[in-house]
């Protein structure tokens, strides 16, 4: 959409339609859908307050894997997603899908220190662990995989997001391990959470934790709904993952473990082609 600036936008998609509002904007054009594969349709309305709300609606069947606003000189650009295809080659089926991954903490962050504190593996080490295992494991099933290097203490979230949003990635899964306060009997809290924020994440967050419980054997905590700013990235689906607990004494042995990170591996590539076998 042209215009003398690019306007402020807030957007959000549901299960039948995208919305977007741009704020201080008039005189948006009317636009056809008629060569559009996921909308049947486009409404255009001028608001009292000076903003213009534009509603795409979603074609019966179709489904919008997700959305993003870019700013461009010029104006904004409105970047909508088609769901990914499993290729079809059985040793390959990743191929021609990419996938962000996000060793949460990392360089002067340590994360959560765990059992050992300072004479073992940190949660940052075993994030980065993970996920380069992660990472090798989907490149062999085909799969393009975005993981930007360890990032300064000081990097801002969305720096952690700029190689999923300007990779245009399919889906992305950013890496924790979880703790109890130092006070707490760390026995007691076991298991993997995971969580969204944009309803797209939600099926892969149970999708990974189905195969998380199976191939781990760590207790399932559910997948719950929550304003991490990884999870707010609505170009893909985007869960983060608290692995396990590095205050309890088996599940910290698992993570730090070959065979604990090369089962975690496993369970996010069968996790995500579950998913886009659905």
């Amino acid at each position: 959409f042209s215009g003398p600036v690019s306007a402020i936008a807030q957007s959000w998609q549901t299960d039948d339609k995208l919305v977007v509002n741009l704020f201080n904007t008039s005189g948006l054009s009317e636009f056809s859908t008629a060569q559009s594969s996921l909308f049947s349709g486009s409404t255009i309305t001028a608001n009292t307050d000076g903003s213009t709300t534009i509603e795409l609606s979603l074609k019966p069947g179709a489904t919008l894997w997700g959305h993003a606003v870019q700013y461009i000189d010029g104006g904004i650009q409105l970047i909508c997603k088609y769901r990914p295809v499993l290729s079809g080659d059985a040793n390959k089926p990743l191929a021609g899908i990419t996938i962000a991954l996000d060793a949460g903490h990392g360089s002067k962050d340590p994360g959560a220190l765990g059992l050992a504190q300072l004479t073992g593996p940190t949660e940052s080490d075993i994030n980065r662990a993970t996920a380069e295992a992660v990472k090798i494991h989907l490149e062999a099933m085909g799969a393009t995989v975005l993981l930007p290097a360890q990032l300064d203490l000081n990097s801002r979230f969305n720096e952690r997001m700029q190689p999923a949003i300007s990779g245009r990635a399919d889906l992305f899964i950013s890496l924790h391990c979880n703790a109890t306060a130092a006070n707490a009997n760390g026995v007691n809290a076991t298991g993997t959470e995971l969580y969204y924020y944009e309803g797209i994440g939600k099926k892969l967050g149970e999708s990974l934790m189905s195969t998380m419980v199976a191939h781990t054997g760590r207790a399932n905590r559910g997948v719950r709904y929550y304003a991490f700013r990884v999870t707010l990235n609505s170009l893909a689906p985007s869960v983060l993952m608290e692995m396990g607990y590095m205050t309890n004494p088996s599940d910290y042995d698992s993570l730090c473990s070959e065979e604990g990170i090369y089962k975690t591996a496993m369970a996010i590539g069968d996790g995500i082609v579950n998913l886009l076998k659905a």
